[in-house]
């Protein structure tokens, strides 16, 4: 868990038990599903007042939440292929040439065996 996470964990009391061991990623998923109207059975929150945000809109508040005010730690991304959230220190791959994100599943797609990225530029299709 990051220094991060347990700050704001430390402000709000202890996580329950099954989420103790948690890591980054799992928070962070967690929240990004949070946002797109998926409850966590511990809380309770009308329907009426639930957020639904679509995944993309959700992902930028965690962005927003990572790299401006440095709440969250910035190392978990969500695949520009797939959509899943993915931590950078264990897995996945930046094609820098086209500022994309790739999970360890998909990031096949987006670098050769050399580390070149193999995005065509005309169409952002895959070689």
């Amino acid at each position: 868990m990051s220094h991060e996470i347990k700050s704001v964990i430390d402000l709000f009391g202890e996580v329950d038990k099954n989420r103790q061991n948690w890591d980054d990623e799992q928070f962070i998923t967690e929240f990004y599903e949070f946002l797109q109207g998926k409850i966590p059975e511990a809380i309770t929150i009308p329907e009426s007042s639930q957020v639904r945000l679509t995944e993309k809109q959700a992902f930028i508040v965690i962005w927003y939440l990572q790299e401006h005010l440095r709440i969250l730690p910035d190392h978990i991304e969500r695949c520009d292929n797939c959509g899943d959230l993915y931590d950078t220190h264990s897995s996945g791959t930046y094609c820098e040439a086209h500022r994309k994100h790739y999970c360890g599943g998909c990031d096949y797609l987006a670098v050769d065996y050399y580390g070149d990225c193999l995005i065509n530029d005309e169409d952002g299709e895959g070689k």
